[in-house]
């Protein structure tokens, strides 16, 4: 592969990556696709979406009530570590202190595995659950929200 230059070297190395937790994968999907609810708090779902700005990145976490799509947490940095989902889930127990015994779902990122985001849900008295591998976006054709209304601003421009 080096003789016709298909070798790859990346630049830098990666530091501070969060790393997954090897347990993570010994939890089940309790959600199984029914993201609805009969009552507020009994099931969540959480997740992340990057943000572009002429200036770097912003990473927003949000977790959401499957019973009626309120946003009980929030929490926005810079990067996409661990610690951003663990204080998206601090402010929303902070404000939602009955949010144990919650299932929140989460995708299977290196963030919702890791060893500290674990230890977060299991300090408030959550069950955790994984999404499966296929993308939880099919409503946006499997797209991110943040592409999604891009497009949507892009097309308003061509018609006008």
């Amino acid at each position: 592969m080096e003789e016709i230059g298909l070798n790859h070297k990346p630049k830098r190395k990666p530091n501070g990556i969060t790393k997954a937790d090897k347990e993570a994968r010994k939890s089940d999907d309790l959600i199984k696709r029914d993201f609805t609810a009969i009552k507020p708090l009994e099931k969540c779902i959480t997740d992340m979406t990057e943000i572009k700005a002429s200036d770097g990145k912003l990473y927003v976490s949000a977790i959401f009530d499957c019973y009626d799509l309120a946003v009980l947490g929030l929490a926005m940095d810079t990067n996409m570590k661990a610690t951003l989902c663990e204080q998206t889930l601090d402010n929303a127990y902070k404000a939602y202190p009955m949010l144990s015994e919650t299932i929140l779902h989460s995708d299977r990122d290196t963030q919702y595995t890791s060893e500290l985001y674990r230890k977060a849900i299991n300090k408030y008295g959550i069950f955790i659950s994984y999404w499966n591998n296929r993308r939880i976006c099919s409503a946006n054709g499997g797209l991110p929200p943040m592409v999604i209304r891009q497009q949507y601003y892009a097309s308003l421009q061509e018609a006008a």
